[in-house]
């Protein structure tokens, strides 16, 4: 079975479905039952098709499990996972994507990956894709520990791994190997950040290494030669110009020598943000599916309005308490944006397709995780979860900065609601607390409040508040205790 040849003729044949018109349609129950067959006709082919997929599946399954030393139909069965692999046409359903790319990465992890090379050198396929595909293989290993990767694909390669074998190893050598396959390929593997996932490994690598480590730098060196050198020279200066500060002039390039460039020059927060930036779209999906947890904090001692219904108002906190995978989430997504990752149109794009509500909660989220890091104490916390770091001591100033610019992209500007929504559980009780909650609740549930002129925008309490703000600063607002924490400093700008 060709899947590549069954997708076209379904997809020639959904598009003329909804694209053919006759002139001389005559509306009428003649007409709507004839549409309703058609529909029926509809979803009998997609079933048939998700029935023919399935089977292929767990055909190609059960033959690696035999080990089927048929040359021929093991090329087959990786040209079909290679074609079910694809999600930026979305021609498969999703669950059929991630059950091809759980089988893709096992082989990678075991190293048996003859015959997917093979499918690989013979795959006409775009560039978009080819870059997502080399991207997805790089973040089930690389950031499998930062928490924004499908995690039935960290599961497939680490069950697959062979013992005592590093993690990033069988991925360095099957991307290093397809590179080589044609100019398509390497361009692909560049654009999806593969030469600064070569550095960042590298250079994470101790001067006390194991066996299996000698062996990852080995293949980390390796990785470098043939991307540094024709017939990638080219895309390899074109790569040190876009870094800043790599001289690629040199006649002799070498790992160790880029490697000292970038520690003597700063430039690993350059690399950390290249590599992060690509999976923005990632980050900012999985910060969306993970602002479900709210609750009151009682040491604030705020209760929700007497007049809200309690179905209404599952957002109403004086702070929030998350499980650490969306602080994960938010952490990552936020330390790329404080480096200097260029992930600003992809956000905006994101956001735009979002309501008022979504968006206020999403920018909420991403405040309260810097007060929340405010406090931390980077000697004591683990380093993966800690934002402001001494080597990139503008984050915080970034990121407000990111915040307003996206804000004032899209529509009717949610990041003042977002900014009150946080600092209300700071305010002392001789506010009223819970009239400014519920100003930002109307703005978020009531299009016609947020966008009526005849009024102010607030009412008198939460006015009040932000001419305060303002005049004197959040540091004069908020309570004693909280004012240790340098988040009110950094957060003023949010409401200039």
């Amino acid at each position: 079975m060709d899947l590549r040849s069954t997708s076209c003729r379904l997809s020639v044949s959904d598009t003329s479905v909804y694209t053919t018109t006759s002139s001389s349609t005559q509306w009428g129950p003649g007409a709507l039952a004839g549409k309703a067959i058609r529909a029926m006709g509809k979803a009998v082919l997609r079933s048939a098709e998700y029935i023919v997929i399935s089977r292929r599946l767990s055909a190609i399954r059960a033959a690696l499990s035999r080990h089927d030393d048929n040359q021929q139909i093991r090329e087959r069965m990786f040209d079909d996972l290679l074609e079910l692999s694809r999600h930026i046409l979305a021609l498969y359903p999703e669950a059929f994507r991630t059950q091809a790319m759980q089988i893709i990465v096992a082989q990678i992890a075991s190293e048996d990956t003859y015959h997917l090379q093979c499918s690989f050198s013979k795959w006409e396929i775009d560039h978009e894709d080819m870059v997502a595909l080399v991207s997805e293989i790089i973040g089930v290993v690389l950031f499998s520990k930062r928490g924004f990767v499908d995690e039935m694909l960290v599961n497939a390669y680490m069950m697959a791994l062979p013992q005592h074998c590093h993690p990033w190893l069988p991925c360095v050598r099957f991307i290093t190997k397809i590179a080589q396959v044609n100019d398509n390929i390497l361009r692909g593997v560049f654009a999806a950040k593969f030469i600064e996932m070569v550095l960042w490994v590298s250079g994470s690598q101790t001067l006390s290494r194991n066996s299996q480590e000698h062996l990852l730098v080995d293949a980390c060196s390796e990785a470098f030669t043939n991307l540094s050198q024709p017939p990638a020279y080219e895309l390899y200066v074109l790569w040190c110009e876009q870094i800043g500060g790599l001289g690629s002039e040199d006649s002799v390039i070498s790992l160790p020598k880029v490697l000292t460039c970038v520690s003597t020059k700063h430039l690993w927060p350059v690399i950390e943000a290249r590599l992060l930036g690509m999976h923005a779209d990632s980050m900012l999906k999985l910060i969306g599916q993970h602002q479900k947890s709210y609750r009151i904090y009682s040491g604030y001692g705020f209760s929700k309005p007497h007049d809200f219904d309690n179905d209404l108002m599952p957002w109403c906190i004086a702070y929030r308490s998350k499980p650490s995978l969306s602080a994960q989430f938010t952490r990552n997504f936020l330390r790329c944006v404080g480096i200097g990752g260029d992930v600003q149109n992809k956000t905006v794009d994101y956001l735009s397709h979002l309501t008022y509500e979504q968006n206020v909660m999403a920018l909420a989220d991403m405040i309260e995780h810097l007060i929340a890091q405010s406090y931390v104490d980077p000697s004591t916390a683990e380093s993966s979860m800690v934002l402001f770091t001494p080597e990139a001591p503008d984050i915080a100033t970034n990121i407000v900065q990111f915040l307003i610019a996206i804000s004032n992209s899209i529509a009717e500007s949610p990041l003042l609601d977002a900014a009150l929504l946080n600092i209300v559980a700071f305010v002392p009780n001789s506010r009223d607390s819970e009239r400014i909650l519920e100003d930002i609740y109307r703005r978020m549930y009531s299009p016609s409040f947020r966008r009526r002129k005849s009024s102010p925008a607030y009412r008198a309490t939460t006015m009040e508040l932000l001419s305060s703000i303002k005049s004197s600063g959040l540091s004069a607002v908020v309570d004693e205790a909280s004012r240790k924490g340098g988040w009110v400093h950094f957060l003023q700008p949010l409401f200039n």
